[in-house]
């Protein structure tokens, strides 16, 4: 079961020792991601592995008034891989 998540440009996202930092985002099929000195770019069309065994891909928002504020990340890793967003206040949302 993958664990979705809300992202704007800025967001950071810890996933085990790693950092995801959400670098553009645009709509809701298209986001950049940095983790680990390398850039990804994530989309609604296929999942991308960014780490071992972490997967991630654009959720989608049919709102289309909403569409830019919803846009979000789903992660699919293994269960024993902590996910949590950090900063901003946003602390719940982990796994």
């Amino acid at each position: 079961m993958a664990l979705s998540l809300g992202v704007t440009d800025g967001s950071k996202i810890r996933v085990g020792s790693d950092i995801v930092e959400v670098v553009s985002v645009v709509g809701t099929a298209h986001i950049q991601v940095r983790v680990a000195g390398q850039d990804h770019l994530i989309t609604d069309c296929e999942r991308t592995e960014i780490l071992p065994g972490v997967f991630v891909s654009c959720g989608r928002n049919d709102d289309r008034q909403f569409a830019a504020s919803f846009s979000r990340l789903a992660f699919e890793a293994p269960r024993s891989i902590e996910i949590k967003r950090i900063g901003g206040g946003h602390d719940q949302g982990s796994r």
